[in-house]
């Protein structure tokens, strides 16, 4: 069985803020998130994800604290893996290829500023590209 791979583009907007209650709570490679702070200066929560590959083009300073689960990212073509207890920093101009080989849960941080677009929808480190 293959991992299932986010398609599209996947942004913080589009992933409604909700408690997070177990892995038992809904289908559980559907990413799902719950904001503890978003302002103009720092967006934080709790996300979960996975198993799945995922390209993010990094735009803001940005950490990803792991809390459960087993991933590894490649950035600048070399790969680390990382799990429950690590975490990873990011800077703009990054692309990070995250391979999640589990339900991931992590604690994210990103710096802002954030910008807003047409739709009123924030833009920053958030947006996700497909990896085949």
């Amino acid at each position: 069985m293959s991992s299932p791979v986010i398609v599209g583009e996947v942004s913080f907007a589009e992933l409604e803020s909700r408690p997070i209650a177990s892995e038992e709570d809904g289908d559980p490679t559907e990413p799902r998130m719950q904001l503890f702070v978003e302002n103009s200066g720092m967006r934080s929560g709790l996300l979960m994800y996975g198993p799945c590959d995922v390209t993010e083009e990094v735009r803001n300073y940005s950490s990803m604290h792991i809390l459960s689960g087993e991933l590894s990212l490649t950035v600048d073509g070399v790969t680390t893996d990382i799990g429950g207890g690590d975490i990873a920093h990011f800077v703009p101009g990054q692309t990070v290829l995250i391979s999640a080989k589990t339900q991931i849960r992590e604690v994210f941080t990103t710096c802002g500023p954030f910008s807003k677009v047409a739709d009123g929808n924030q833009t920053g480190a958030d947006s996700v590209g497909v990896d085949d």
